[in-house]
């Protein structure tokens, strides 16, 4: 049986030194990219459900995702880049999707958690912010659910 998998950025906390407040992230999710701006203030966190990957999923699976965040500035952008392995583990999220009716909020690593956080170090660049490190930590969400058009989708488990 394939299942729809979609996941989503659910926040991103700006800590350490402040750099500067224009953020691009572009993400590269299973090999598809994706990227979206935003204006975040430093020792803040913001709240959203951006979606960067939407496929399909049948059995265990880790998918490779990896992201650099632009700080973007007149002269010099500062930039950091990371990457993480979100695992899939199919039979505990079916155990999982059976509680909550069609749709499973689900991360990696076997676990039961609803969230894969990571971090990405920044690295000022210029006049004002060289070698000021800022931390982004960026937390993710995945939904795994049936594919709305499969007629025989086993929601029981």
């Amino acid at each position: 049986m394939v299942y729809r998998i979609q996941i989503y950025v659910d926040e991103v906390e700006y800590a350490g030194e402040d750099i500067g407040d224009d953020f691009r992230f572009d993400f590269v999710v299973d090999g598809k990219p994706t990227s979206f701006s935003r204006s975040i203030s430093h020792g803040s966190t913001w709240d959203t459900w951006t979606e960067i990957f939407t496929g399909t999923i049948d059995a265990d699976r880790e998918i490779p995702i990896s992201v650099t965040v632009t700080e973007e500035d007149i002269l010099f952008d500062d930039v950091g880049t990371a990457s993480s392995t979100l695992t899939i583990d199919w039979r505990l999220q079916r155990q999982v999707r059976d509680k909550v009716a069609r749709h499973s909020y689900f991360v990696p690593h076997g676990t039961t958690s609803e969230t894969h956080c990571f971090s990405v170090k920044v690295v000022g660049r210029g006049l004002d912010e060289d070698g000021l490190v800022a931390t982004l930590t960026i937390k993710l969400k995945a939904v795994m659910g049936p594919l709305a058009n499969d007629r025989n989708v086993d929601v029981g488990g």
